[in-house]
């Protein structure tokens, strides 16, 4: 029992006035997180505590897949600070904070920072399961990718720099100056069955602080304009201006076959790890599940075309052409597939203008 009486009265007063002891000092076994979910189901105020069974679950589900309940306080208003109750001390302090603020806005030179170039930091896969790589990898190249088709962005940094920072410990202003970027972003990523979640944190890169960040959960099926919806959330997190024919471009994306995009993800991861031999049959594993999908005909056009290095180009062009031109016939906005041809007409064709157009 969280609340001890020997009698009623002695039961409601308890429970009125005094704080239950944590409840992970009677079962240390428990997942981390759920003593802050018993915590805030316990609060005195009924507006702290949960208002939603939906709330409820979404901490659950976060502790099931070993995340952090994002719902539940810690209890900061419990206790007292210098012989006053918390909950009165935190407003005056917040008085205080807002009073400095309005101070430094009115009377402190201003420096506005043009958030204008972006780097986006390697997707952390947060499940703990190494299968899951490719997923956060290939969320990672569409986020790049999205965020590169806002043209108010002056620049965004490419996949293959952002994938030297893999693991990094640097500070984001310490990457945002050697990128010479303003704004940094992290996220992670999980897929749970047919569920997936991308989280997003957007950092000032001028002083390392945070701007601001947010969470997208829906079907894999969905996952393009899930990426979509999370490239336009980054976007104005740091005002940068979308028109409406690109906020619908990001994020009016065509559904997914779940199977072909997890092999068109794997192919791609071993694509980056220059591991040609892997990744050809991930892309025709993809389009034998979808033969209309476009990004797994790209893949194949870019693997064909890296393997003109080291096998007959007389061979490869070919298969290269093919695939990128088949791509192109179900999806004439992907880049990939103008790369491979302009690579063919400069490298075999030595069609100078063609390759250039």
């Amino acid at each position: 029992m969280p609340f001890k009486g020997d009698y009623d009265q002695t039961l409601i007063h308890s429970i009125l006035h005094h704080e239950p002891a944590p409840i992970t000092k009677t079962r240390k076994d428990l997942p981390a997180g759920l003593g802050d979910i018993v915590a805030k189901a316990l609060q005195k105020n009924p507006a702290e505590r949960y208002q939603s069974m939906e709330d409820l679950l979404e901490d659950l589900q976060a502790i099931a897949e070993s995340l952090k309940p994002v719902r539940a306080k810690s209890g900061i208003f419990r206790g007292r600070v210098l012989g006053l109750k918390k909950i009165y001390v935190y407003p005056i302090m917040a008085c205080l904070v807002l009073l400095i603020i309005l101070a430094g806005f009115f009377f402190l030179p201003r420096h506005p920072q043009a958030f204008d170039s972006i780097a986006v930091l390697p997707v952390e896969n947060v499940s703990g399961d190494p299968e899951q790589e490719a997923f956060c990898y290939g969320i990672h190249q569409d986020l790049i990718a999205q965020l590169s088709s806002i043209k108010a962005f002056k620049k965004v940094i490419d996949k293959n720099t952002m994938m030297t920072f893999k693991g990094t410990k640097k500070k984001s202003s310490e990457i945002a100056k050697e990128l010479k970027v303003s704004a940094i972003v992290t996220a992670n990523a999980v897929r749970s069955g047919s569920r997936v979640r991308i989280r997003f944190e957007v950092v000032d890169g001028l002083n390392n602080s945070q701007i601001g960040g947010d969470r997208f959960d829906g079907e894999y099926r969905d996952i393009l304009s899930l990426e979509g919806q999370a490239a336009v959330a980054i976007a104005q997190k740091i005002q940068v201006a979308l028109t409406p024919d690109e906020a619908k471009a990001v994020t009016q994306k065509k559904p997914v076959n779940p199977e072909a995009h997890n092999a068109y993800q794997k192919g791609m991861l071993m694509l980056g790890k220059e591991d040609i031999s892997s990744a050809i049959p991930y892309f025709e594993q993809a389009l034998d599940i979808d033969p209309d999908f476009a990004q797994a005909y790209a893949g194949l056009s870019l693997a064909y075309d890296f393997l003109t290095m080291s096998l007959p180009p007389q061979e490869m062009y070919p298969k290269a052409r093919a695939a990128a031109e088949k791509a192109l016939s179900l999806d004439d906005s992907l880049a990939e597939p103008h790369i491979v041809l302009g690579d063919a007409k400069y490298g075999f064709d030595w069609d100078w203008e063609g390759s250039e157009k």
